[in-house]
């Protein structure tokens, strides 16, 4: 996170807390490397954006976002300037932008009560 200073210290505290008791992203990463399998996902046939943080200390995007983007390679990848690890805190306007963008792209399906 580049800027600390919008996140209060009861959500700082959380924030650490999650990040020492998440191992799960770790262990992804970890284990594909290990064994160089990169299973593509189907693609839905929908927008589908990677958006990485540039200054991301915990997951470097030019280590890491190679790996997202064999697993999703029908994805677009976009790098978010002047964010860290955790862009919602230091790039809010910039993160709902690139999620309105992505949004009002992909095709709208509603289904209203019970189609038989």
């Amino acid at each position: 996170m580049i800027n600390g200073d919008r996140v209060s210290s009861k959500d700082t505290k959380r924030l650490v807390n999650n990040m020492c008791t998440n191992l799960m992203p770790l262990k992804l990463l970890a284990s594909l490397k290990a064994t160089r399998e990169f299973r593509q996902l189907p693609n839905p046939n929908i927008p589908i954006v990677v958006v990485w943080p540039e200054k991301d200390r915990l997951y470097p995007p030019e280590k890491h976002s190679r790996l997202i983007m064999l697993t999703v390679p029908y994805a677009d990848l976009k790098h978010l300037p002047g964010a860290g690890h955790i862009p919602t805190y230091d790039q809010p306007e910039l993160v709902a932008e690139y999620i309105i963008q992505t949004t009002s792209t992909a095709p709208l399906k509603l289904t209203y009560g019970n189609k038989k």
